[in-house]
């Protein structure tokens, strides 16, 4: 499962100062993180992943459709509701992390169980449970929830006054991994644990590369994050990560264009990974079968279109295949559409219908219910349209 990347609008590279800049469409520097795990006799019901495709969307009943101080970053089906989770700014300096349920995706209640000073960015279910990840003050947190109660634990962090945030999430098999930058450097770091308490931390610092972490798969036999990094030469190019024990991390150059890959997913048949190249975006998808080896399809092939000014932020393992949400990009830049697709078989994308004011997707979420997208709707005739809104399939 993914976790999301949400609301990461585009990708500048500076060859210059041979640095990676990322551009938040929010205008938020969230930093990212990465979860995942419960025991393999404690998984939520196989049929979550046999959702029916959805032929309609219904935009949520506020306060999903939130308020331009709101965003929502994460959801997850957890045992018998929806879950979402994110962060109000509101009118102080401080921003409360936000909890939202719902049992039938329309219409959804708030509360804020993670403190003041706080942010969740993504939740999984875990056994009977569920597992968040954020920031609380300016630690990498994990809240994990058990008779409607959430219960914090700080990540560690490096000695020193060096702030970090979590923010994608996924697991399996009893092991949670949580990944993402950290301090001033943004340099990628790893925490796992096995009860969502007590958590253990690693680097993924590469001496050659500058890199940052947006995605996160785990299963019984591997764990892949992915992202991208810049080499000390000036190269830009996507990047994964894979372990066996979440402990000892090797690195991976994904193959293919200058790209960022936004998000990862495990599959019936191996690993997915999703991103966009830049100048001008085109949309890149990578296959693995255990996470070391990739090979990148070919976008014309992938998406019977085009590929140009489409970015892929998010992909869900769906039946035997997958979902992969993103946008297309105006030739100007200045308005966007997001779009669904669908691999019934795990090889071949099809288009299915998406929001039609839905400007961004960021992430697809499917549950024992149905599918849910978070994203944007367009509210003007440009821009990306106000944040932190849900759609609910039928």
């Amino acid at each position: 499962m993914s976790r999301r990347l949400a609301t990461l609008g585009a990708i500048l590279v500076v060859s210059a100062a041979a640095l990676l800049v990322l551009a938040l469409s929010a205008g938020e520097a969230f930093v990212g993180l990465a979860v995942g795990g419960a025991p393999c006799d404690d998984r939520p019901a196989a049929p979550a992943r046999h959702a029916p495709l959805p032929t309609a969307w219904t935009r949520a009943a506020a306060p999903p459709e939130a308020a331009p101080e709101t965003s929502i970053w994460g959801a997850a089906w957890v045992r018998d509701r929806w879950i979402a989770v994110g962060f109000d700014a509101g009118d102080s300096d401080a921003a409360s992390g936000v909890a939202w349920s719902s049992v039938d995706g329309t219409t959804w209640s708030a509360t804020t169980p993670f403190g003041a000073d706080s942010s969740a960015a993504a939740v999984i279910p875990v056994g009977s449970g569920a597992v968040a990840v954020g920031r609380y003050r300016s630690d990498a947190a994990a809240w994990h929830r058990a008779r409607d109660t959430w219960q914090v634990a700080l990540l560690a962090s490096r000695p020193g006054p060096f702030a970090s945030e979590a923010f994608v999430l996924d697991g399996d098999c009893g092991r949670l991994v949580a990944a993402g930058p950290e301090g001033d450097d943004l340099a990628p770091v790893t925490w796992t644990s096995t009860d969502a308490l007590a958590w253990q931390r690693n680097e993924l610092r590469r001496a050659d590369v500058s890199s940052h972490a947006f995605g996160v798969a785990v299963t019984h036999e591997a764990q892949v994050i992915v992202g991208a990094g810049v080499r000390s030469d000036g190269g830009v190019g996507a990047m994964a990560w894979h372990a066996t024990d979440g402990g000892d991390w090797r690195a991976v150059d994904l193959p293919g264009p200058a790209a960022l890959a936004s998000d990862v997913a495990a599959t019936a048949n191996g690993f997915v990974a999703v991103g966009w190249s830049s100048d001008p975006a085109e949309a890149v998808l990578w296959r693995s079968p255990d996470g070391l080896a990739w090979e990148v399809r070919d976008a014309d092939a992938a998406f019977a279109a085009a590929p140009r000014r489409l970015e892929l932020t998010s992909v869900e393992a769906w039946g035997d295949g997958f979902v992969v949400a993103g946008l297309r990009r105006s030739a100007d830049g200045t308005r966007s559409r997001g779009l669904v697709w669908v691999a019934r078989d795990g090889e071949v994308l099809q288009p299915i219908p998406a929001p039609a004011e839905a400007t961004l997707i960021d992430e697809v979420v499917v549950g024992a219910e149905g599918m849910v997208l978070i994203g944007r709707f367009r509210d003007s005739e440009e821009g990306m349209g106000s944040p932190g809104t849900i759609w609910v399939g039928r």
